[in-house]
């Protein structure tokens, strides 16, 4: 994949994604500053071509992670479910492999979950929701792309 580019807001990906500023881990573990969950840098970045913000995931240096989370985004970016962002592109720059999706400026699932009783109809209608979005990228084949 050649030299990583130093990563930084204002970086330029795939000659569109701006980079703007690294989206904060909320899984990461505080003694350790890292999580479990996410591979490579979440930034939001701006896309130049078609004027909107976007998520765009970097993974540097490692090929075998780098196609394994391409892998990925192509399965999910079959997926529609509206519980789900959108895969909106994915590539190889010099040095670094990226999915692009749409951004979410919104609450993770476990701050959600963290917000108290709901009631029992409207709690039903929500995990409902989950468990179709889940049952999708098991349907694309995602339950086994995790890195291990």
């Amino acid at each position: 994949m050649g030299s990583a580019p130093a990563v930084a807001p204002g970086l330029l990906i795939a000659e569109r994604y701006r980079l703007d500023a690294p989206v904060p881990d909320r899984s990461a573990d505080p003694v350790q500053g890292r999580s479990a969950s996410r591979v490579g840098q979440l930034w939001r970045a701006y896309d130049e071509v078609l004027a909107r913000w976007v998520a765009v995931l970097l993974v540097e240096d490692d090929e075998l992670l780098a196609s394994r989370v391409i892998a990925g985004a192509r399965a999910a970016a079959g997926l529609t479910d509206p519980a789900l962002a959108r895969v909106y592109d994915a590539g190889e720059s010099p040095g670094i492999a990226f999915v692009v999706t749409e951004y979410f400026d919104g609450r993770s699932l476990e701050h959600q979950l963290q917000g108290g009783r709901r009631e029992p109809g409207a709690a039903g209608d929500w995990l409902a929701g989950i468990a179709e979005a889940v049952a999708g990228a098991d349907r694309v084949g995602l339950y086994g792309m995790a890195p291990a």
